[in-house]
């Protein structure tokens, strides 16, 4: 744990240094909140990934099978047609 007191007094003590130690401690948990914050968003940004690449793989996939039954249609249509 810290000794605040030495902190202090190593700055020069007084008004000054209080504010600067206080200013330094709101900064380093800002730091860590903010760090929080952005891994949580990092975390929902893949988590969102993941979902998008599944939707646009069974997107693929469904386009996929519509083409190879228009081309199979298509064909049985152009078969027909030469009888």
């Amino acid at each position: 744990m810290m000794d605040w007191t030495s902190i202090i007094a190593e700055i020069g003590g007084g008004l000054p240094a209080v504010v600067i130690v206080a200013l330094a401690w709101r900064d380093w948990i800002n730091t860590k909140r903010i760090d929080a914050a952005n891994e949580a968003r990092l975390n929902d940004m893949r988590e969102n990934s993941r979902e998008l690449r599944a939707v646009s793989d069974n997107a693929a996939a469904a386009i996929n099978g519509a083409t190879a039954t228009i081309s199979e249609l298509t064909r049985l249509l152009e078969d027909r047609r030469n009888v």
